[in-house]
C-alpha cells in the first residue's frame, strides 16, 4: 500500500523473481487498461474487494507466471450507540455500521468519553462492540481508534451521549432522638434534567424498616435504641434512579428515659 490516505494505490515489485534480462507484465484483473510492464509498478485499483494480481516474467522464448489474491479495501465505518440519552449507571452500547469487510479490521481501542477504554480485537465474521456504563450527568462524546491488518488506522467519532438522573439526598429533624420518638426525613434531591420531577422515594431507616412515598417526606419512629444509617432512593419521571451513600445520614437513638 502507498498511502493509506488513498486505499486503492499500490505499488507492486518484482524484485522476488529469479532470472537475468526478464521482462515483467503485470495484470490486476480490473478490467480494461488494467495491465502495466516492468520490475517495479504502481496501480490505482477502480473499486474495492478481492482481486487477483498475475505477474508475468519473460525472458526470450520463456516465461513464468505468480498469482497473488489480495483484498482492497476502503473502510468508512461509522460509530453507532445504542442510546443518545441514558439515566447514569446505564450501560450503552457502542458498535460501527456501515463495515464492508469484518475481517479487514484488527484492532478496536474504544473510548467512552469519560476517560474510560476497552480494547478489543476482531474475530470472526463480526466487528466487536463495547458497552459502556455511565456513573456521572453529562455530555459524552465517544470514539474509537481502528487499525487494519494492513496496518492502517482510522479514529471514528460517536454520537453524544446524555446522561442524567436524579442526585438523592435528603435531611433528617434531628441526628440524636430518644427511643419512642418520630423522626421525620425530608426529601433535598436533586433533579437531572430539572423537568424530570421526582415521582417516587423509598426510605430505609436502618432499622430493617422501610417505606416508599409518593412526595418528598416521611416519619418514622424508632422503637429499638442504636445507631442506624438510613438511605434514601429516589426515582424521577424519566424512570432514572439515585441511591444516597450509606455512610451518611447517620441517627443515634438512645434509650427512653425511665
Amino acid at each position: 500500500l502507498l498511502d493509506c490516505a488513498d486505499p486503492y494505490t499500490y505499488t507492486f515489485h518484482a524484485d522476488q523473481s529469479k532470472g537475468v534480462g526478464n521482462t515483467y507484465s503485470w495484470d490486476f484483473g480490473d478490467g480494461a487498461g488494467s495491465t502495466r510492464s516492468g520490475e517495479t509498478v504502481t496501480y490505482t485499483f477502480k473499486s474495492a474487494g478481492a482481486k487477483k494480481v498475475v505477474l508475468t516474467a519473460t525472458n526470450g522464448n520463456c516465461s513464468s507466471q505468480d498469482t497473488y489474491w489480495m483484498q482492497v479495501s476502503d473502510e468508512d465505518p461509522v460509530m453507532n450507540a445504542s442510546a443518545s440519552s441514558a439515566c447514569h449507571g446505564d450501560s450503552v452500547t457502542l458498535s460501527l455500521g456501515n463495515v464492508k469487510i469484518p475481517q479487514f479490521y484488527s484492532t478496536l481501542t474504544w473510548n467512552d468519553g469519560a476517560g474510560h477504554t476497552l480494547v478489543t480485537k476482531q474475530t470472526g465474521s463480526q466487528v466487536p462492540v463495547a458497552k459502556f456504563a455511565y456513573a456521572a450527568n453529562g455530555s459524552y462524546t465517544p470514539s474509537v481508534h481502528i487499525t487494519f491488518l494492513n496496518g492502517c488506522a482510522k479514529d471514528v467519532t460517536g454520537p453524544a451521549i446524555t446522561v442524567h438522573g436524579p442526585t438523592a439526598s435528603f435531611t433528617t429533624s434531628t441526628d440524636e432522638v430518644c427511643q419512642g420518638n418520630v423522626v421525620t426525613f425530608t426529601d433535598q434531591s436533586i433533579p437531572n434534567p430539572a423537568g424530570a420531577a421526582i415521582t417516587r422515594w423509598v426510605w430505609s431507616y436502618g432499622d430493617k424498616q422501610a417505606d416508599t412515598t409518593a412526595t418528598g417526606s416521611s416519619v418514622h419512629t424508632y422503637v429499638d435504641n442504636g445507631t442506624f444509617r438510613s438511605r434514601l432512593t429516589v426515582t424521577d419521571a424519566n424512570g432514572c434512579s439515585d441511591e444516597t451513600s450509606t455512610t451518611s445520614n447517620v441517627l443515634i437513638v438512645n434509650p427512653s428515659k425511665p
